[in-house]
């Protein structure tokens, strides 16, 4: 009776987690989309899929790792079919969700690991209390970080980045993922508590290194959208010189015409 409890929570869990990466992707190539459009469009087929794919990897291995892009693929599949936007948008709300879910997931699970004094795999295997609230928080954690780097990107201004900045910032949250899946695979080494207590410090600080790449992204936009209006403003002078100059050419020659 018990596994099978377990079993259910952790569809449930799966299944909430399939549904708030699709709909993230939603939400960031859609800003004004509602919630009542992306419950009837084909956006659940998605989910059904995300959620399938979340729980099959979770049944082969204990974490993710490389299946986790299996997860990328599929938002990014979504993008492509179901939401209009630029590409380089559509990768970027493929990857943001899925480097959400492994940060709060490993950095959350570390955490209980270190508190609790014992091995990460039994906080990632077991059905035990320590396994019950890491899950929970990793939940809450997630959906925190989604709703803050929506709030921070998907701003209507803040869409102005060129494709170098874009370039770089990916290759930041690429080099995030791997960061953290190596330091995972350190933890499952079973280091000593010291080491472990390293460990979570640096799943922090890589969490506040990409929030601090949030809020860069914010400032990059607002910083070639002034770029963009002073060169669209120097423009329009420009034309407005060579027009009072065309005009007062004219004026000169009609003056002369009179006389």
């Amino acid at each position: 009776m018990k596994y099978i409890l377990w079993s259910v929570f952790e569809i449930i869990i799966n299944i909430f987690q399939g549904f708030a990466t699709c709909y993230y992707t939603y939400k960031y190539m859609n800003n004004n989309g509602k919630f009542k459009n992306f419950l009837q469009s084909r956006s659940l087929i998605f989910v059904v899929l995300m959620s399938v794919s979340i729980t099959v990897v979770n049944y082969i291995t204990i974490f993710e790792h490389f299946g986790l892009l299996i997860y990328v693929m599929i938002l990014f599949i979504y993008a492509m079919k179901e939401l209009h936007g630029k590409l380089i948008e559509k990768i970027f709300s493929a990857v943001l969700p899925i480097l959400i879910i492994i940060i709060s997931s490993a950095f959350i699970s570390n955490f209980y690991a270190s508190l609790f004094r014992i091995k990460l795999d039994v906080i990632l295997s077991q059905n035990n209390f320590p396994r019950f609230i890491a899950l929970i928080s990793t939940q809450f954690v997630m959906v925190y970080l989604l709703m803050i780097s929506l709030k921070i990107l998907k701003k209507k201004e803040n869409n102005s980045l060129n494709i170098r900045e874009c370039m770089l910032i990916g290759i930041i949250l690429l080099i995030s993922i791997a960061v953290s899946t190596f330091l995972n695979i350190i933890s499952f080494r079973n280091p000593t508590l010291i080491g472990h207590d390293l460990i979570v410090l640096a799943f922090l600080g890589l969490l506040i290194i990409n929030i601090t790449v949030f809020y860069l992204v914010v400032d990059l936009s607002k910083i070639n959208i002034t770029v963009r209006e002073n060169e669209a403003l120097k423009i329009k002078n420009e034309y407005s010189q060579q027009y009072i100059s065309s005009a007062n050419t004219q004026f000169d020659v009609i003056k002369k015409l009179r006389h």
